[in-house]
């Protein structure tokens, strides 16, 4: 039988929300030969189309098999980040983060790269690991913009916070006055019912006037407004002396401190020492080829992209070009014996030699085939596939695809990093497997 050819076009495939995320095209397969190519979507009649087919891969997410969706970073990070638990208890140190989605990748242009969201995910993931944490961009120009928009941020989440803790604190201090006020009602009505059952006692033998019991005396008409009145100061005496008291070493007593009179729980949330630290690899510093480049960047890496004592994660970011290879392997050389160190979407090739024993620990590539032209035949009944190959630590690297059955993302292999390396399987290697599959399941 006769191999149906077949012409795809690999989609990188954002699950963001914001207008720019989308896709850019990856590799043009087909049976015979596979050039990779990268092109603008611009450049393809899917432009249009990026939120639709968002919304497809969306739709294809199966969590009992793959886990949460990555929709934000704070998911994202949780997803990352107990893979990271995991490789961390195995002894693990050096560790690679791969979250290919456009927002969060830095070869996918400025148009669709966002910065701040990235290391977002980047905070998320260090909060996550409960550890102090130092996040590596590449100079001060990328370090100010982004600390200006968390700060921003945080603040406003506090300041609401706050408000939000203090409207609960006066609403439960409403709550309490009436229930005092409810109850002091009470008291009063059974205290009126209590004096007008001995006024209507009727006169006794004596004539003397009403008889009132031992507490009183005879002919005191007004007792029930005295007693009224002393059991109201009295209750109001044993409120004030009942348990807002405090002891003191000579026995005597004394008031509380005003800070007492407030629960600590009511009190508006306190500046926290940041679990972070955003700084830059480079400062401001640029470089340009030629014999002095290594020794200059070296120079700005010890200037500007040393961890503090305290900070047991070092977390990389977005390292790609020739400079930051340089200073990654400074940095991985000097601390990948006493911090834990991060890379996150780092591009290298070839990989430097000091993180060639690297983990890859969890690893995103959401693809989405699409025949080129149009088919004929019995081939035109067949559905555009998508594909996710996933890492989750200590799992294998796993291929899923959705063939539009209705039943989402299922897995269709599982391959070792022994058999694909470390950083996962290539292009070529995903777009054979599509085939194969293709060709089994709709010939």
């Amino acid at each position: 039988m006769a191999l149906i050819t077949r012409n795809f076009l690999l989609l990188w495939l954002a699950t963001t929300t914001t207008a720019a995320s989308g896709f850019v095209v990856l590799s043009h397969l087909s049976t015979t030969t596979t050039t990779t190519t990268t092109k603008p979507l611009a450049m393809t009649e899917d432009s249009n189309n990026m939120d639709a087919i968002r919304r497809m891969l969306e739709g294809s997410w199966n969590e009992d098999v793959m886990g949460k969706i990555p929709d934000t970073p704070e998911a994202a990070a949780a997803e990352a980040g107990t893979s990271m638990l995991a490789a961390i208890e195995r002894g693990h140190e050096l560790l690679v983060v791969n979250l290919l989605l456009p927002t969060y990748d830095i070869t996918q242009g400025s148009s669709l790269y966002d910065e701040v969201e990235a290391v977002n995910f980047c905070v998320a993931l260090g909060k996550f690991l409960e550890a102090k944490a130092c996040i590596v961009v590449r100079d001060n120009k990328t370090k100010n913009t982004v600390t200006r928009v968390l700060e921003r941020r945080e603040a406003s989440a506090t300041a609401e916070a706050a408000a939000v803790m203090k409207r609960e604190f006066v609403e439960d201090e409403d709550i309490n006055d009436d229930d005092e006020e409810e109850e002091g009602e009470d008291d009063e009505d059974e205290t009126d019912n209590n004096s007008a059952t001995v006024g209507d006692s009727g006169p006794s033998d004596d004539d003397n006037g009403p008889v009132i019991g031992e507490f009183g005396s005879k002919g005191d008409t007004r007792l029930g407004d005295t007693t009224k009145s002393e059991m109201s100061n009295f209750r109001k005496q044993l409120m004030e002396d009942w348990g807002d008291l405090e002891e003191i070493e000579d026995g005597e007593m004394q008031p509380p401190s005003p800070a007492a009179e407030v629960p600590q729980s009511a009190l508006p949330p306190g500046p926290r020492e940041k679990q972070y630290r955003v700084t830059s690899m480079f400062g401001d510093a640029t470089f340009t080829s030629g014999p002095d480049m290594f020794d200059n960047v070296i120079q700005a890496v010890s200037a500007n992209a040393q961890p503090k004592e305290d900070e047991d994660t070092l977390i990389i970011l977005s390292a790609a070009s020739m400079e930051e290879t340089i200073g990654v392997r400074a940095l991985a050389a000097k601390y990948k014996q006493s911090k834990t160190i991060v890379l996150v979407n780092c591009h290298f090739e070839p990989v430097p030699v000091e993180i060639i024993k690297a983990e890859t620990v969890y690893s995103l590539l959401p693809l989405a085939a699409k025949q080129k032209q149009q088919a004929s035949g019995s081939d035109s009944y067949a559905p555009v596939p998508k594909v996710v190959v996933l890492r989750r630590y200590p799992r294998d690297f796993e291929v899923f695809m959705d063939f539009g059955k209705g039943s989402g993302f299922e897995l269709t292999e599982s391959v070792s990093t022994e058999q694909v390396g470390k950083r996962g399987p290539s292009l070529q290697w995903i777009a054979d497997r599509l085939k194969q599959q293709m060709d089994a399941r709709f010939l």
